[in-house]
């Protein structure tokens, strides 16, 4: 499960918007040799791009700590920065948004491009799955306008809802997942956007390795059944397709 959270994060982008007010995550890809921030497009749609804070992975090995466990997270923190981005576009339909960024990004960030494909599908049957956020409430100041906050983690088990569905929910667009922290008193805001992942399965005889898969990404809370909807990488591949042609 570790060397699966230290892959995959990665691949994954926090994000600051709205003065410092709300906090969201992205995931790094790269379609079609261009390269993009994609998210939830209420994380940002409010927000212009010079307005737009972003957390990368901290340098290292990552510090775990369960958010859910304290009242005061204190995860590795990095501060927030400004990125150049070249283009913005938001889904006309669906809670979907792409930042393009410079594929040379990852030479000033500690950042890996995920690389998905017109053809990306989720496997079955699917794994567990891990999610990567930032909640909204491990955000610090630590000089005002200097935001900080820390990245945690949640497992699960995605549902294909057959017992509830959401009027919002599509069998072949959504995947559901339960969030346990919600048990506790805990609200997923931040993680919106966040990539949900499993791990595909090795061949045999090899040696161990994270063989990373996106499942796809968060864009909605359901608090009355504590779950969280999930737009499926088909939907995220046929968005990035027509935003970045080959």
């Amino acid at each position: 499960m570790e060397g699966i959270e230290e892959a995959l994060y990665w691949h994954t982008v926090g994000i600051v918007a709205d003065s410092g007010r709300s906090t969201g995550t992205a995931i790094a890809t790269r379609f079609n040799r261009q390269c993009a921030l994609l998210t939830a497009k209420h994380v940002i749609d409010k927000t212009s791009n010079e307005s737009l804070g972003f957390f990368f992975r901290p340098p290292g090995t990552l510090k775990r700590e369960d958010w859910w466990q304290g009242t005061s997270p204190a995860g590795r923190i990095e501060p927030a920065r400004p990125i150049q981005i070249f283009h913005r576009f938001l889904h006309p339909n669906l809670d979907l948004a792409a930042l393009v960024v410079s594929p040379t990004l990852n030479k000033h960030a500690n950042l890996k491009f995920f690389d998905l494909s017109r053809e990306s599908k989720l496997p079955r049957p699917m794994s567990s799955v891990a999610v990567i956020g930032f909640p909204a409430d491990s955000l610090q100041l630590i000089r005002p306008g200097i935001p900080v906050i820390a990245a945690y983690t949640i497992w699960g088990n995605v549902e294909r809802g057959k017992h509830w569905r959401p009027s919002d929910y599509q069998p072949s667009s959504n995947l559901l997942l339960r969030f346990l922290p919600a048990t506790i008193g805990k609200h997923p805001g931040g993680f919106s956007g966040a990539g949900v992942w499993y791990h595909g399965i090795d061949p045999k005889g090899t040696v161990w390795s994270p063989n990373l898969g996106l499942a796809g990404i968060v864009t909605h809370y359901y608090p009355g059944k504590q779950m969280l909807l999930i737009s499926r990488v088909e939907g995220l591949a046929q968005f990035l397709g027509q935003i970045c042609p080959a």
